[in-house]
């Protein structure tokens, strides 16, 4: 079954399949009828299995992704500004790996060299050609974090958390 791709108002959702764009292909993509609801029009707490009628699906939406598979709305904290991986929103079940898991994400990490990246037919860049040393990872997170502060969206403290986080960040 494909999903429809519907861009909603500044761009920021879009249909389940765009999450495949940024995303390693080593990575499992879940897609199942269970990642999308029905909609109920009778009042009943029977569920039909199978439904009825199959045109009454809610399309699954998902974040917009950026060329390192992270979401790009909301605000963006230090570890999605200055990423060190593809954060997901979503997990797939070691048993079955085509469902989603309520509530729980994953972390595909960036290889740490190009050697690394190209080995494993990664497309985004690696920590090396990112960043290139920590000391200018850990100046991205604090630029960040001051930025978020500024705009009162990040108390100091949490700030100086994320940057002791990446003084101490085990990738370099």
């Amino acid at each position: 079954m494909s999903i429809e791709l519907r861009v909603h108002g500044n761009g920021s959702f879009q249909g389940y399949s765009a999450i495949a764009r940024g995303v390693p292909e080593r990575v499992l993509l879940p897609h199942s009828r269970r990642s999308e609801r029905r909609i109920s029009r009778v009042a009943t707490a029977v569920d039909v299995d199978p439904p009825a009628r199959l045109d009454n699906f809610y399309g699954t939406r998902v974040c917009a992704i950026d060329s390192d598979g992270n979401e790009v709305a909301g605000v963006k904290l230090p570890p999605i500004a200055v990423p060190l991986g593809t954060h997901t929103g979503w997990n797939v079940y070691r048993a079955q790996p085509r469902e989603l898991c309520d509530r729980d994400g994953s972390l595909i990490p960036f290889a740490r060299t190009r050697t690394e990246r190209e080995d494993v037919g990664d497309p985004r860049p690696s920590l090396e050609d990112r960043y290139g040393s920590r000391e200018t990872y850990v100046a991205r997170v604090e630029a960040a974090a001051a930025a978020l502060v500024t705009d009162r969206l990040l108390l100091p403290a949490d700030a100086e958390a994320y940057v002791r986080a990446a003084k101490e960040c085990d990738r370099f």
